[in-house]
């Protein structure tokens, strides 16, 4: 039905929900507690003041969701909601179209019926355009909800008595009886792109995780799905057998939507190129990844990680003796001079990338990577060309290394695939050893940014660092809890219906763990928010997730946290002055899924310290 605009101090708008019909409605659409919910009556978008994401529910009723003033109103309310809070709008219908055309022939009523009345779909739609997702819309049939229909129905008399002419209400019997209420129920979603969350995701993270344990969220290209931010909530999931990383994997349900596939495609990924990653380790499950895994996971035993130290070692140092060079003015932008470099060294010699090419292959990785969360469009078409190179380098390696084999983890992996084809497939050799390269420097090039940058801003903790040197294994647990740069587990799929933290999580559902919601739990970790390189775990030691947890817990794990150690201990001793050379708030992170630093420009001391 056709809203009109009234007064926001009418008696019928009641902010915070404070009137009984609120409570009904609110108890239908099965809001939670603990929310503020604004039931805004008949209010038109002018009239939704509040700030922006500071309610977790509003409530209109008669928005009549086929007109222009319903999608700005929708618009307004999106905008007031905090994420994963709800929408619910109750309105009459017409019963069908002869009862529509009977009420547009009652003196006063036909100007109040518009086009498309009751057109579910369109409502569906124009809820989605708003950024709504989880449209659910349900009749409020007189048996199961008669105490709300007739709060619905007794509101309604009251706005016509004081809105239309005296020979419109003669027809309000008639229009009664001509009509249904209906209730429609929508979330906003979390996006993961939007500036707040790409600005202090540990903040937003943390602020979502205490409202809720679960929530909903979508991206662009990407099909909703559910968060878990609490630890126990995400380390349940990222355990629980009962859940699959690849989506074909859920029994009778092989046409489930791939999140991770509509991710990639809508980055810029060429489809062919997304086939590939169907190959990877982070997407098999069951035998297959058992195989995959222990195939790779010799070149990351103990043993083996431990005896690739004095090589970072040297690696390491001969990149700080060349910061000097390139500084200006003292100045050097760490990231593109030490932070990149050393693991992407480190990987490149573990895999059997030659010195020769490592440039290359960086470029054609990086560009096969920038466009991740920036989606498609004409970028992302020209991304592609330049993608395929990334792949192209490796077919052309693995033909270079199946010729002339070394001893490096590409000749063992084409060794295990020309001898044993069933052990591993042509697209999990291509897919492993690009994985492999990614993997191995791209977060861990941005775990030593965002570390050295933590040392740079708390002063405290860097002093006590320098004075115990002992504490660097505490030192790079605390950093890989408090500023780790990834932000989202791989999804997993629920494989039945279940539980997770109380909350049911139907067959076939996406649920993508949330690392810093749960890193920063304080049911688990004393003080989340406070960086100390003393501490000793969470609650009974556990530990954070940010390598993950279960089957598919890092491979790389081990490496990754010997790169750190090396990378903090000698960038500290050598250069006993280091400084950040900006203001911390001029810091720019990138946009993309995850916490990364774009450059982390330092002022070192001019001369060699030892």
């Amino acid at each position: 039905m056709a809203d009109h605009p009234t007064s926001q101090a009418e008696g019928d708008v009641l902010d915070d929900a404070g009137g009984p019909l609120a409570g009904l409605l609110a108890d239908a659409a099965g809001f939670g507690g603990g929310d503020r919910v604004l039931d805004a009556g008949f209010r038109a978008a002018a009239g939704i003041t509040h700030g922006p994401g500071t309610l977790g529910g509003v409530i209109v009723q008669q928005p009549d969701l086929c007109s222009e003033s319903a999608e700005d109103l929708f618009r307004a309310v999106h905008r007031v909601l905090h994420p994963g809070g709800v929408l619910v709008a109750a309105d009459a219908v017409p019963l069908d179209g002869r009862h529509a055309a009977r009420i547009r022939g009652l003196a006063g009523w036909g100007s109040l019926v518009p086009d498309g009345w009751g057109d579910r779909r369109a409502w569906a739609e124009r809820l989605g355009e708003a950024g709504f997702v989880d449209v659910e819309v349900r009749g409020l049939s007189g048996d199961d909800h008669g105490p709300l229909v007739g709060s619905l129905r007794r509101r309604l008399r009251a706005w016509a008595g004081r809105h239309l002419p005296a020979d419109a209400l003669d027809g309000m019997a008639e229009f009664e009886a001509s009509t249904e209420y209906v209730l429609v129920r929508a979330v906003k979603p979390v996006d993961p792109e939007s500036p707040e969350l790409v600005r202090d995701p540990f903040t937003a993270y943390s602020e979502i995780r205490e409202r809720t344990r679960m929530v909903r969220a979508a991206m662009t290209g990407v099909e909703p799905f559910w968060m878990v931010t609490r630890y126990d909530d995400a380390k349940t999931v990222l355990s629980d057998p009962r859940f699959v990383v690849n989506a074909a994997n859920v029994p009778g349900m092989a046409d489930t939507a791939s999140r991770i596939e509509q991710f990639q495609l809508a980055s810029g990924i060429a489809p062919e190129h997304v086939e590939y990653s169907r190959a990877s380790l982070s997407s098999l499950d069951g035998a297959d990844h058992h195989r995959l895994r222990r195939l790779v996971s010799q070149a990351f035993t103990p043993r083996r990680v431990a005896g690739l130290r004095p090589r970072v070692e040297e690696i390491t140092e001969r990149l700080l003796d060349r910061l000097p060079e390139v500084a200006e003015d003292g100045v050097v932008d760490l990231l593109m001079h030490f932070a990149t470099p050393l693991p992407l060294t480190v990987i490149c010699e573990l895999v059997g990338v030659p010195e020769d090419e490592r440039n290359r292959f960086r470029a054609a990785v990086w560009d096969w990577m920038i466009g991740s969360g920036s989606g498609g469009g004409a970028g992302g078409a020209r991304r592609r060309v330049r993608r395929e190179t990334a792949f192209d380098y490796v077919r052309g390696l693995v033909e270079r290394r199946r010729a002339r084999p070394e001893n490096d983890l590409a000749s063992a992996l084409i060794r295990v695939h020309d001898e044993d084809g069933d052990r591993l497939s042509d697209g999990e050799l291509v897919y492993t050893i690009l994985s492999l390269v990614v993997a191995g420097y791209h977060t861990t090039t941005h775990f030593i940014t965002n570390g050295t940058a933590a040392l740079l801003t708390h002063p405290d903790q860097l002093a006590l660092l320098r004075e115990r040197p002992e504490l660097m294994p505490r030192a790079v647990e605390e950093l890989l809890r408090w500023c780790n740069p990834v932000l989202g587990a791989h999804f997993r799929y629920a494989t039945e219906d279940l539980d997770v933290g109380g909350r049911p999580v139907r067959k076939g559902e996406p649920v993508m763990p949330i690392v810093p919601g749960a890193n920063y739990d304080p049911r688990v970790f004393d003080g989340p928010d406070r960086l100390d390189l003393t501490r000793d775990g969470g609650r009974d030691h556990e530990s954070h997730l940010s390598f993950g947890h279960g089957l598919h817990y890092c491979l790389g794990a081990a490496l990754a946290r010997q790169e750190g150690a090396v990378a903090f201990e000698a960038l500290l001793r050598r250069f006993p002055d280091l400084a950040l050379a900006v203001d911390p708030g001029d810091l720019k992170h990138g946009s993309d899924h995850f916490w990364r630093l774009l450059s982390l420009p330092v002022r070192i001391s001019a001369g060699r310290a030892e």
